[in-house]
């Protein structure tokens, strides 16, 4: 059952990701360690060697999802270009994950929705996207100094509204696969860098 010997770190990337795809595919209430356990190949006593809990283990594969979801977009982007053109870059690769990351798009979702700590709260929350607004107030601040970002604008707030205009995009494609993607991403790039852009 337990296959072949993995390198503990390994191991543990291996189960991570057999619990995002067994949410994506069963949902979050489903996936118990005995099915992630099955999708990884490995008994649940070994899945319980690397998990402390199961809610520990469906925060882990949340915020691993994230970094690939991230990691996804940043591979399509020039660090070269001024910021306006990086970050319509970013709402394009954004877009396109409706199309090529269905499965962590679903799982992130599903467990940031169902997992909850002891007095009913959610787990996951705005604090586990803080690296992310970081990345994003950094392309913002050169965009300020380079004269294509309005200057003095909050780099806080800029990074909420962006993100935020994102995410609904993101949304809007997966709930209607038949939009163009690209399409769809350059229209709100329109509006939302028309809003934010410098002046002359």
């Amino acid at each position: 059952m337990a296959g072949r010997r993995l390198p503990p770190d390994q191991r543990r990337a291996q189960i991570v990701q057999a619990t995002i795809d067994a949410v994506a595919a069963r949902g979050f209430a489903a996936s118990s360690l005995e099915v992630i356990a099955a999708r990884a190949g490995v008994s649940k006593a070994l899945v319980a060697h690397y998990a402390t809990s199961r809610d520990a283990l469906m925060a882990e594969a949340a915020r691993t999802a994230l970094v690939q979801l991230r990691s996804q977009v940043a591979q399509g982007l020039d660090a070269e270009v001024d910021a306006a053109a990086f970050l319509r870059a970013a709402i394009r690769g954004a877009a396109r994950l409706a199309r090529t990351h269905e499965r962590e798009l679903a799982a992130l979702e599903q467990i940031v929705a169902g997992l909850r700590d002891e007095d009913g709260g959610p787990v996951l929350g705005i604090a586990d996207m803080e690296e992310t607004f970081e990345g994003q107030e950094g392309v913002f601040a050169r965009g300020q100094r380079d004269g294509v970002i309005r200057a003095g604008a909050d780099l806080r707030t800029l990074a909420l509204v962006y993100e935020g205009a994102v995410e609904a995009m993101v949304s809007h494609l997966r709930a209607h696969p038949e939009a163009d993607a690209d399409a769809f991403a350059e229209g709100v790039a329109d509006v939302l860098l028309s809003g934010i852009a410098g002046r002359d």
